[in-house]
This record gives C-alpha cells, sequence and structure tokens, in this order.
C-alpha cells in the first residue's frame, strides 16, 4: 500500500466512522460474545456429559465390587450349614481346620487372613493358626460391642476394614456370623462347659418359643490390602485402566485410593451398603472434567472475529469508496445530460417556431374551407323551409308539446322491454312442490336449471291489500338482497299485473263467482280454470283486480326441515345422529348470523321455514333458511320495532305475543323452539288449545320439554335461547360458536341422514274435497277468494269455508253457533293458514261482510268475496 491509499482511508473513516469502524466493531463484539458462548457452553455439556459417565462407572465398579466382597462370604455361609448339621463341639473341632482349608483354597489367595469358629464367643478353632485360639469375644472389651450387636440383630456384620492386631501389616475386616441351634434346651452346653456367653443372659441367647439357642459364631476375616495399596483387580486397576482418580471408604475409615488421590471436591461419587456399612467410591478424571479443547476455541473464535471484523471494515471502506466515485460519475453525466436536453430543448424551440408557422397557414386553409360549407347549408336551408309539407302518418302536430313526445317515446321503449322480457323471463311449470297462506310454490326450469317459482297474488283494492303487499314486496326485496350459503338463494322475481279481461254486464248475485274461464259456481259446485275475475257495479272490464308476485328461488329438492323430521330422517336404527343435527342447527345459526349483519329480522323462523338441498358430502344435505315475507328490514341504530304481531304463535316470544315487540332476540326465541323440533321431531305445544297458548307462553313461562335423553349442553342452549327476558338469551353469534364447540366435543364423521323427498304434485292437482264428497279445483292462476258453502239445512248444520290465494288452502267445518230464525247472531267457521286456525264470521250484513274481509286479509288470505245471505238462508 502507498502513502495515498492510507490517504484515501483516512478520509473515508472520518467522513463515515460509523459504518466503517462502528459496524465492523460490532461484529467483533457480536462475534467473539456468540463464539466464547459457544465454546463455553461446548464444554460444560462435554463436562456434564463427563460427570454423568463418571457416575455410571462408579455404579458400575461398586456393584462390581459389592459382589466381589460377597463372595468371601460364601464359607461363612457352608461353616453355618456343617455346624447347624454337627452343632456338637468335640466332633466338630478335629474337623475344622480341613473343612477350612478346602474352603480357603477354592478363593483366589490372600482372600482372608483366617477362618474362626467360636462355640458361645470362645475363639476354639482357627485356620490359618493366627494365634486367637482361647480370646473370648464377649469378655474382650475391644469386641465386646460388635459381638453383642450380631447376637441381638441375628445379622452378619463387618467391622473395620482396620490394621489387625495380631499382624499390623495385615489390613482387614473381621467378619462374623451368629449361629442359632434350633430345638435345644435352654441348658444344652453343645459339649463344652458353658451354658451361655459371657455376661449374656438367658433372654439374649435363647428363645423358648422356637427353643432356638445361640450356639456362637464363625468368622472370616477379609483382606483388603491391594484394596488399600491400589492394586485391586477388581476396583483399583480398572478405574485407572479408564483414567480416573478414585478414594474408597467408609464412613469412618478411608479403604483405598489412587496415587495420586483425587481433590477433595468436584469428585462424583457414589454410596452403596457393604453388609451393615455404608462406603462410597469417588472419581476424578486424570484430566478433569473440562475437555482440552475449550480454551484453544476460545482463541481461535477471538482470532476469526478479528479476522472477520477486518474483512468488513475493508469491505464497507470499498464500498464508500465506490460509492464516492459513482456519485462523481453520475455528477459528471448529470451535467452532461443537463447540456444535452439545453441543446435539445433549444432545437425543440426552434422546430416549435416552424410549427406555428406551418398551423397559422393550416387555419387560414380550414377557415376557407368553413366559410364555403356554411355557405351550401344555408343554401339547402333555404331551401327545405320552402318545400315542408306536414306528413299524415306522424301523430304529431306542430302544437304537440316537448311532454307529448316524450311520453310517446317512453310507450314505444317500455312496449319493446315488455316483448323483450316476455322472451327472456319463460319459466316451464313443472308440478307444484306445496301452497301455503300467500300462494303456490312450483318446480319449474328457468334458462336451463332447476328452480322452485313461488307465485303470490296482491289484491288491488280490498282491505288488508296494504300489509300484503307489504309482505310480498318484503319478501321479494329481502330475499333477493341476501347471499348465504345457508339461504336460498332469489335469483330474480316479478310484479305484473292481472286484468279483467271479460266484457261488461250487470251486477251478478253476491253468491255467484265468476272465473275467466266463464264457468260459475253455486252453493254446491266450484270449479274454474283461469282464475278468478272481479267486477265493478260499473261493469267496465280490463281493469287491474290484482298483481301477481312471482320469484325464482334455488330449488331445494329435499323439501322443508320439518317434512325431513316429521319422517324421523335423524333417527337410525340404533340411536339419534347427534352429528347431523348439530351440522344442521350450525347451518341455520351461520344463515342467522348473517341475516342479523344485515339488520334483517325473519320474523317467523322455524323448522317449515327452513328447506333442505341435497349435498355430496357429511349427512347428504345443507339447510337453508327461506319465506321471508315476514321479515323486516331495521335501520342500523334500531335494537327493535314495535307493534308487530306476526310470526307462528307456537314460536313467537313472550314479548311479542304481548307487546309486539319484535327483535334479534325473538328470532333467537325462535330458533331455541326450532332446537326443540329437530331434537325431538315433534310438534310443540301440539294438543295445547291456541286460546290458551298465549297465556301459558307468556304468563305461565311453558316451554317444550325435551327427553331425558337430551345431552345437557344442548338443551341448556335451547333453553337460554327462549329465556322469558329477551336481554338474557345469546346472540346467534354466541350461538353459532357454543354449537362449533358442541360439534367439536363429538369425535367421528356425521352419519349420512336418508331423507324422502317430497312427493310432487301436478299443476293441476289444486283441488280437493270435503266429508261430503263435495270437490272443488282452481288452476294456479286464479285469485283469491273464500266461500262459504252450506252442507243441508235446519239447525246445527254444517258450513264450510274454501279460501284461495293463488291456491286452494285447506277446508275446516265447524258449527255455527246459531239459533234458529235468529239471523242477528251469526256463528263462525275457520280455515287453516299455514298450519293455524283462523276464524272467520259467516256474513249477514255489509259490516259483517267488511268485517270478515278483515279477518281474512290479516290471517294473509290474499282476497275474499264471501257470501251476503243471511245466515237463516243459509243454514
Amino acid at each position: 500500500m502507498t502513502s495515498n491509499t492510507f490517504q484515501v482511508v483516512g478520509t473515508i473513516v472520518r467522513k463515515h466512522p460509523f459504518s466503517t469502524l462502528g459496524v465492523p466493531l460490532a461484529v467483533l463484539v457480536i462475534l467473539t460474545g456468540l463464539g466464547v458462548y459457544g465454546a463455553l457452553a461446548g464444554a460444560a455439556s462435554v463436562s456434564t456429559s463427563n460427570q454423568d459417565t463418571a457416575y455410571s462407572v462408579a455404579v458400575d465398579e461398586s456393584l462390581s465390587f459389592t459382589l466381589y466382597v460377597e463372595r468371601a462370604f460364601a464359607p461363612l455361609v457352608t461353616l453355618n450349614s456343617f455346624i447347624q448339621q454337627t452343632p456338637y463341639v468335640p466332633d466338630l473341632l478335629p474337623q475344622f481346620s480341613s473343612i477350612a482349608t478346602g474352603l480357603l483354597d477354592q478363593l483366589p489367595p490372600n482372600t482372608f487372613a483366617s477362618l474362626q469358629f467360636s462355640p458361645f464367643g470362645h475363639i476354639m478353632g482357627e485356620t490359618p493358626n493366627r494365634n486367637q485360639t482361647g480370646i473370648d469375644i464377649f469378655g474382650s472389651a475391644s469386641l465386646r460391642s460388635g459381638a453383642i450387636t450380631t447376637l441381638v440383630t441375628g445379622q452378619t456384620l463387618l467391622s473395620g476394614p482396620l490394621p489387625l492386631v495380631f499382624d499390623i501389616s495385615l489390613f482387614g475386616a473381621p467378619t462374623r456370623m451368629p449361629i442359632f441351634v434350633s430345638n435345644v434346651s435352654a441348658n444344652e452346653t453343645f459339649g463344652t462347659n458353658w451354658t451361655l456367653p459371657t455376661n449374656i443372659t438367658l433372654e439374649q441367647a435363647y428363645n423358648k418359643a422356637t427353643r432356638t439357642k445361640f450356639w456362637g459364631f464363625v468368622t472370616a476375616i477379609i483382606l483388603f490390602n491391594d484394596v488399600q495399596d491400589g492394586t485391586d483387580p477388581t476396583l483399583a486397576v480398572k478405574l485407572t485402566q479408564k483414567g480416573y482418580l478414585y478414594r474408597l471408604s467408609s464412613q469412618t475409615e478411608l479403604i483405598g485410593s489412587s496415587n495420586p488421590q483425587p481433590p477433595q471436591y468436584g469428585c462424583v461419587s457414589f454410596s452403596f451398603n457393604m453388609t451393615n456399612q455404608i462406603w462410597t467410591l469417588s472419581l476424578y478424571p486424570e484430566g478433569g472434567w473440562c475437555p482440552t479443547w475449550k480454551w484453544p476455541v476460545v482463541a481461535a473464535v477471538v482470532i476469526i472475529s478479528f479476522i472477520i471484523a477486518l474483512l468488513v471494515f475493508i469491505m464497507n471502506v470499498s464500498l464508500k469508496h465506490q460509492s464516492w466515485l459513482l456519485s462523481e460519475m453520475v455528477r459528471t453525466n448529470k451535467e452532461l445530460a443537463q447540456t444535452t436536453r439545453d441543446l435539445h430543448q433549444e432545437q425543440g424551440r426552434m422546430a416549435a417556431k416552424n410549427k406555428e408557422l406551418a398551423g397559422i397557414t393550416c387555419d387560414l386553409q380550414a377557415e376557407k374551407a368553413r366559410m364555403d360549407a356554411l355557405l351550401v347549408r344555408q343554401y339547402n336551408l333555404i331551401q327545405c323551409f320552402s318545400s315542408t309539407k306536414t306528413s299524415n302518418d306522424n301523430p304529431l302536430t306542430a302544437d304537440s308539446t316537448a311532454v307529448d313526445r316524450i311520453e310517446s317515446m317512453r310507450k314505444q321503449l317500455n312496449s319493446e322491454n315488455v316483448r323483450s322480457l316476455a322472451e327472456t323471463e319463460q319459466i316451464q311449470t313443472l308440478e307444484v312442490l306445496g301452497w301455503g297462506s300467500f300462494g303456490k310454490v312450483y318446480k319449474g326450469l328457468w334458462r336451463g336449471t332447476e328452480v322452485a317459482v313461488k307465485t303470490m297474488m296482491l289484491a288491488a283494492d280490498l282491505s288488508g291489500a296494504e300489509k300484503r303487499e307489504k309482505m310480498a314486496v318484503m319478501e321479494a326485496a329481502i330475499s333477493s338482497s341476501l347471499s348465504h350459503p345457508n339461504i336460498v338463494s332469489t335469483y330474480t322475481y316479478s310484479i305484473k299485473p292481472v286484468r279483467d279481461t271479460t266484457s261488461a254486464g250487470p251486477q251478478l248475485d253476491p253468491s255467484l263467482i265468476v272465473l275467466t274461464g266463464g264457468s260459475t259456481v253455486d252453493g254446491n259446485t266450484l270449479a274454474g280454470t283461469n282464475g278468478v275475475t272481479k267486477r265493478g257495479d260499473n261493469g267496465n272490464a280490463g281493469l287491474v283486480h290484482s298483481y301477481e308476485v312471482r320469484l325464482v328461488l334455488e330449488y331445494c329438492d329435499l323439501g322443508s326441515l320439518k317434512e325431513a323430521v316429521d319422517q324421523g330422517a335423524f333417527m337410525s336404527s340404533s340411536n339419534l345422529n347427534y352429528c347431523a343435527i348439530l351440522d344442521t342447527a350450525l347451518d341455520i345459526s351461520k344463515a342467522m348470523c348473517h341475516l342479523h349483519a344485515m339488520n334483517v329480522l325473519h320474523s317467523d323462523l322455524k323448522a317449515r321455514n327452513v328447506m333442505l338441498k341435497s349435498s355430496g358430502e357429511g349427512r347428504g344435505f345443507t339447510a337453508k333458511v327461506a319465506d321471508f315475507g315476514l321479515s323486516v328490514k331495521m335501520n342500523n341504530a334500531d335494537t327493535h320495532m314495535s307493534n308487530m304481531y306476526q310470526g307462528t304463535m307456537t314460536h313467537m316470544a313472550p314479548e311479542l305475543l304481548m307487546e309486539g315487540r319484535i327483535s334479534k332476540a325473538a328470532d333467537v326465541y325462535a330458533f331455541g323452539v326450532t332446537m326443540w323440533e329437530l331434537f325431538t321431531g315433534g310438534n310443540p305445544f301440539q294438543g295445547t288449545p291456541k286460546a290458551l297458548l298465549g297465556h301459558m307462553i307468556t304468563k305461565e313461562n311453558r316451554r317444550p320439554a325435551f327427553t331425558r335423553a337430551t345431552p345437557e349442553e344442548y338443551r341448556q342452549l335451547a333453553e337460554r335461547c327462549w329465556l322469558p327476558d329477551y336481554s338474557l338469551r345469546p346472540s346467534f353469534d354466541e350461538i353459532f360458536i357454543a354449537l362449533k364447540r358442541m360439534r367439536a366435543a363429538v369425535k367421528g364423521q356425521t352419519a349420512r341422514v336418508h331423507v324422502q323427498p317430497p312427493t310432487p304434485k301436478h299443476p293441476e292437482d289444486s283441488g280437493g274435497s270435503d266429508d261430503h264428497g263435495n270437490s272443488w279445483k282452481f288452476d294456479a292462476g286464479a285469485s283469491g277468494v273464500a266461500k262459504c258453502l252450506p252442507r243441508g239445512t235446519g239447525k246445527g248444520a254444517k258450513s264450510t269455508v274454501v279460501a284461495l290465494c293463488g291456491s286452494v288452502l285447506e277446508v275446516v267445518e265447524e258449527v255455527p253457533e246459531n239459533t234458529e230464525g235468529d239471523s242477528s247472531r251469526l256463528g263462525s267457521v275457520s280455515i287453516q293458514v299455514d298450519g293455524d286456525d283462523v276464524g272467520i264470521p259467516v256474513p249477514g250484513s255489509a259490516l259483517l261482510q267488511k268485517q270478515s274481509e278483515d279477518v281474512l286479509c290479516s290471517a294473509g288470505v290474499q282476497n275474499t268475496a264471501l257470501l251476503s245471505t243471511p245466515v237463516k238462508e243459509v243454514l
């Protein structure tokens, strides 16, 4: 490097001290810290592993040494067995030497110093002879304590190891085994001159219960010289070969150790039982616990970190130098580019001046052309005014206003649009799926797709029309604006007028109904083909008498949930399909979550208004909420709406029955009853008179009862939904979470539910008959009527009400409450509207005619034409 290079480096470091010096120093500190930490952690891990290994070695060698020592007890056991068979000392004494010598020959040399037998504690035999014969063990002050312990415990005891009295060069441990002989008397001497050991009582030496008496001891003096001097092959040699320093000690004495001895602290120790003593073996590796590579690795880490930091420093300086050179190059290039732009701008200004001159020339030429064209148009205009003629084909005259012209165009456009709509909205009706209080539902084809077509008829001028129109329009508007997998989709809808096409004529008797097909009905026959025509008093034809609302809906091929539970679809041959019940309840809760998120109240949630559509997964169908005829859209700030007495009575919340208070909580109440329907498959409050039902729900807080087999969590959720206090009911978000938790708790897949599709009906199959053989038949285009048909004469005769709103409703008979000859007291009959009985007074005056119409309209009947004949004539 030259001095110029150092100057450049110094300049760069002064200008950029952080990036050139700070970053390398940070790299040095971080790498050094991490490297040293890693090296120390690795060394600590190796040290811990070495200690664990040493501990395992200590355990193994201790057990091996224990077995080696206990092997020396074998001669004592043999002598014990021999003495038990030959306890008579005079017989034993001549044989002891040969027996002891044979036992010693079976063991490695230098295992024992001697074997002794001591009747009543007196040493009478010793092999080899160590001059211990004649010593009274119980009489010796140094031996008495251990002997008494051996006698009392009845166990083999080891004393020492310690230097032996008879030869201090020997390091041994006397091991005494007590011998007890059974079935002898308390005075038994075993051929000796003693009956008891010295200073030992009879109770200590003799057991009267078992007649067992203490005979004496057999003693083996085990030598530990090789353990002491470190030449023991079972302990010292093995540990030294494995590279360990060791120390073996008892509770009071050092038994043996390596040379040199291990340190006092830092050893791995293992304590084990040696007969009546606890010995401890301590190990320490010759090179210590830490690996030898610890500090060399730390030094290498520091050096490598320094080299990397130096490289980072050089790289940063080089980058800064290159950046400076690049900035200088960019600056030079910018100056050159600026000069080039200035030249180009000058050239542009010159070109602009040339274009300006050319533009002026073009403008002059264009102005000349415009003047020539203006002269030609003025000439043609003069000719046009001079030859203008009025056409007879145009209905608009010069006096026609702009409004007339706009209206004419609008009519032309409307007529074209109507033709286009008729061409594109053609629907092929296949079969009747069902009917209710607001019309019929058909299965059809629309643009090649299977759909459900719901038709509703709205009367143009009868009382209650405002409510009916609101309900029909709300269903069309709300259902078509909702899009959710668990809500029946509305593809399109239309509202078109139905006109009277018959000619004018005299007003008919109110007891007759005229159909557009030309047929008439009287008291015994009601038939028609093309619909009902309403005639005014003035006889004008072609008036709009009703409106047909047509909804094109998603087709749900398995019918309603009510039909499925009535079939027992959720019951298998063995048990209840609880998983399918939870999945279906989850579908409904998801739909209601979406409705309430849109601030829409369903107002008529029940099993009959939940449709099932086939699917190829799980239980085999998807549940979808339908029928939004009573739905209400709330403002964002509203929490409820008042004076809304609507819904199905069995599913209406107490506050709705009492106050007409409709809210999200009222939908939750209806969901709770729907959960009951779904699980039990029954009809809520079945058998309860409807006159008492409201009192039972609002005052007595009666609710449908679950069976004992109902899961507790499911039952509690339903009961929370129908709590009397609407503020305590859960939201549908909470309901969804609870159902989700319940479903997750039930393991396994959902078994398939077999639902029988509803029986299809032909579009012309819209009639019925009563118990008296009277029949009726209407086609799908008929507007709504209600007709009293007499069944006999005299007091107590019955009448039948037939109600039609785009379809025929069910027929119910009642005995009118009438007295003979009294036309002022009028009876009543009832009709079924969506399964609910609606009472209708039989009219006998214009006032009651109007009153009956209002009853039917409030019940959802689209149109009424009731008899005004007095009751006495009908009956």
